[in-house]
């Protein structure tokens, strides 16, 4: 294995790394989301069943679940450019969905969104991991900035879909998303063509073995599973309330618009919380935050309908779920190469999160699907309640990571830090030599 070293970068690198990445999953999850007030619409224009919809929303999940694995060997080894090939792929999409006019079309389009996304996601954690790698700290408030990029896209695309169908359609919706996506790619390509990032070529058998080895040892890791499970919890809460909350809207008497603009009751908090959940995390320990915010997600979720359908009682939970989901993101991407660079190696980032992706498709995958199932059996009130509570009660299982994995809760494992920091400028010091 061959790997060249490289210096720590400045500010303004890391800045633009952390800019364009928030970018590029602000508009990946916008397209995993712009569908939802438009289900409806499609539901009836289309002629399909409630479970139909929630597999058409499914769809781009799970062939990113799919993918996630398969792209992980590439980005463990710096391949950086595959964010690149992610967005073409969905400035693609895009302007095939705005001429879509049947359920199979959805379908297909929706999952090469899908494959986009994989690339997209996994290497953008991975790249800022990388470039922050001298300072966990730093490393946790870059990453739940990042994370700000997937929830705000995942909660803005709702109210941006509202207003786009609301003006123009499915062609002025999607080919907007289309235009703002390929601007994003023209920064990421400029961004990677000024940056210096080491890359790895796997030399001999050996080698590709312990890069197997050390992915085994990853995936037998219990406290990593805790988290993972934690990050499908939470994106299921958003998975289940995407194509249901919007049927349910509609049979209160509220348009499209009125449903897109409700998410803004999830987004606001959920911004705004995002860095305090980080600063939180950092300070108190970032499983416990997590905790919270399971708590949060899942009981705003299962007190949607106690208002009896008012629109303030639905704003309201939702504010609470925004708070959630800001807690377990935030939080979620920094405990996760915390437990990493204490447990395995860094070379695993790629690994850690394409496995995060995995956790994240799967709970948009079984989300969608088990809502519109059991809402479609016994309705959208029960269904909430129930589901709401299941979130909840996954909670307690952070504990386990807190008390037993090592992290103690602390911010930084400061030995591994300081050890590391020292091999580094050794290194840097006999290549200069």
């Amino acid at each position: 294995m061959t790997q060249s070293l490289t210096p720590i970068p400045s500010l303004a690198e890391r800045m633009i790394v952390i800019t364009c990445v928030i970018l590029s999953y602000s508009i990946d999850s916008t397209l995993l989301t712009i569908v939802t007030p438009i289900l409806p619409h499609l539901k009836n224009e289309l002629g399909v069943s409630e479970l139909q919809i929630g597999s058409m929303f499914a769809m781009k999940p799970a062939v990113q679940l799919l993918a996630d694995p398969l792209i992980a060997p590439l980005v463990n080894r710096g391949h950086n450019w595959l964010i690149i090939f992610g967005l073409l792929v969905e400035v693609a999409t895009s302007v095939s969905l705005a001429f879509s006019t049947s359920f199979l079309a959805f379908l297909l389009l929706r999952g090469l969104q899908g494959a986009g996304s994989a690339m997209i996601m996994t290497t953008g954690m991975s790249w800022v991991a990388r470039v922050h790698a001298h300072d966990d700290q730093a490393r946790g408030t870059a990453l739940s900035l990042v994370m700000m990029g997937v929830a705000g896209g995942t909660c803005i695309g709702p109210t941006l879909g509202g207003l786009l169908f609301r003006a123009g359609g499915l062609h002025l919706t999607f080919f907007t998303m289309a235009v703002l996506a390929f601007s994003v790619l023209g920064l990421d390509v400029l961004a990677l063509t000024c940056s210096k990032f080491e890359t790895r070529t796997v030399t001999s058998r050996g080698e590709e073995t312990d890069e197997k080895m050390a992915f085994a040892a990853l995936l037998g890791d219990p406290y990593m599973w805790i988290v993972y499970g934690s990050i499908m919890a939470g994106n299921g809460a958003i998975g289940m309330l995407e194509p249901t909350l919007g049927l349910y809207m509609e049979r209160l008497g509220f348009n499209e618009m009125a449903v897109g603009l409700s998410f803004l009751a999830l987004t606001g908090p959920l911004l705004l919380f995002s860095p305090i959940a980080a600063t939180l995390g950092n300070r108190f320990g970032r499983s416990g935050v997590i905790f919270a915010g399971l708590i949060l997600l899942g009981g705003g979720y299962a007190l949607i309908s106690a208002s009896g359908g008012k629109l303030c009682g639905i704003l309201l939970a939702l504010a609470g779920m925004g708070v959630g989901l800001s807690c377990i993101d935030a939080a979620s991407a920094a405990l996760l190469v915390q437990l990493v660079d204490l447990r395995h190696h860094s070379s695993m980032y790629g690994s850690t999160y394409a496995l995060r992706g995995f956790s994240e498709s799967a709970g948009f995958v079984v989300g969608p699907l088990l809502a519109s199932g059991i809402m479609e059996a016994i309705g959208f009130r029960a269904m909430s309640v129930a589901l709401g509570c299941c979130v909840a009660l996954y909670a307690p299982l952070l504990l386990i990571v807190h008390w037993l994995s090592g992290v103690n809760g602390k911010s930084e494992n400061k030995e591994r830090t300081d050890r590391d920091s020292e091999k580094d400028e050794q290194n840097l010091q006999d290549l200069a030599a």
